[in-house]
């Protein structure tokens, strides 16, 4: 069994909240990076060093996993060992993955995750992107989507804005054209230009308390209302 406290979690800021969560409640260290999977592995091995924690696992919504130290790179084979050896041990034990998910959820909220990406094609793609945030930046909106903006974090200043009492921080990140709004409700809404596509991209996350309902509701809740969020979003940014 690992040490939960001396344990090491690893994610981008893209991904899931959820992964946070499930190290606080474990008394486990998170920690959040750029995307791609050199941040993933190099943000372990200097937390490693200097805090010498054991990294355990570390991931990326739209790439794969990565599981301890022998293969410090996107790994789905190791991935896929760890995660058939989950549903064994649930079989035997009279439960399913499903079931362990469920119970997941009950514990830390029910979170769903949707991407949009819009596309800047043309040689103005780019500067048409690039103003689209800057006008996000400059204007820190106090509301998106009608829903009040509490925290916003703008990596590429290396700030954290409280939007209630204008307290800020610093993010400890490396510079990065990327904006992540946190809202009331438990809703986040993340923006940043494509690495590699004339491409906008747009990440959801709504997180909500389980409530008795099943997987098939809270997905189709979720769902919904992650695309009227965006449709209004869109809406007053992007047409």
């Amino acid at each position: 069994a690992e040490d939960k406290e001396g344990s090491l979690v690893v994610s981008t800021i893209v991904s899931s909240s959820m992964l946070s969560k499930i190290a606080e409640g474990w008394g486990a260290r998170h920690a959040s990076c750029l995307t791609g999977f050199k941040w993933i592995t190099n943000t372990a091995m200097k937390l490693e060093e200097e805090n010498r924690l054991n990294f355990v696992y570390g991931y990326e919504e739209a790439l794969g996993s990565t599981i301890k130290t022998l293969v410090r790179d996107k790994d789905g084979l190791s991935a896929a060992l760890v995660f058939s050896r989950l549903a064994a041990e649930l079989k035997a034990g009279g439960s399913s993955l499903s079931e362990y998910l469920m119970q997941i959820y009950d514990e830390f909220g029910y979170h769903h995750n949707w991407q949009h990406s819009i596309s800047f094609p043309g040689s103005e793609g780019m500067n048409s992107m690039n103003r689209l945030m800057k006008k996000l930046r400059d204007e820190k909106p106090g509301k998106l989507a009608g829903f009040k903006v509490m925290k916003l974090t703008d990596v590429l200043e290396d700030k954290i804005i409280d939007m209630v009492s204008g307290k800020i921080e610093k993010t400890g990140l490396p510079s990065s054209n990327v904006l992540i709004f946190e809202l009331e409700k438990s809703i986040r809404i993340i923006t940043r230009p494509s690495g590699t596509e004339p491409k906008l991209k747009i990440y959801y996350e709504i997180c909500r308390p389980v409530a008795g309902k099943s997987y098939s509701s809270l997905h189709q809740e979720g769902e919904k209302m992650v695309k009227e969020i965006d449709q209004k979003f869109c809406k007053e940014y992007i047409s």
